[in-house]
C-alpha cells in the first residue's frame, strides 16, 4: 500500500494542492491502481497475435474546395466578428 507521505510527494510533483482528508482517498486509490498493474504484469502473451495497428494505418486524403459565398454572407459574417482587418477575420497571433 502507497504510504501518505508518498501521496503527498506525488500531489507535490503534479502540483496538485491536497488536503489532509484527500490524502487517504488517494492513497486508497492509488494503491488500487497499481494492484491492478501487478495482475496485468502476470498475463501471458504467449499465445497472442501481434498486433501492428499503426502500421496498417494510411492517411486519407481529400481535395480541398472552395465554395463561394455571396457578398452579403461574406458581410454578415464580417458583421458577426470580433475583430476584422481589410475584409477578413482578425484574430490574435498564435505564437
Amino acid at each position: 500500500m502507497i504510504t501518505a507521505d508518498e501521496v503527498k510527494k506525488i500531489a507535490l510533483l503534479a502540483r496538485i494542492g491536497l488536503q489532509e482528508d484527500e490524502i487517504s482517498k488517494h492513497q486508497k486509490s492509488l494503491s488500487e491502481i497499481l494492484e491492478y498493474f501487478e495482475q496485468l504484469r502476470t498475463v501471458s502473451l504467449e499465445e497472442t497475435d501481434s498486433f501492428d495497428g499503426v502500421n496498417m494505418l494510411r492517411n486519407i486524403y481529400r481535395t480541398d474546395t472552395v465554395l463561394e459565398q455571396s457578398e452579403q454572407t461574406q458581410k454578415q459574417i464580417l458583421e458577426n466578428a470580433p475583430e476584422q482587418k481589410e475584409g477578413f477575420l482578425q484574430v490574435k497571433s498564435v505564437f
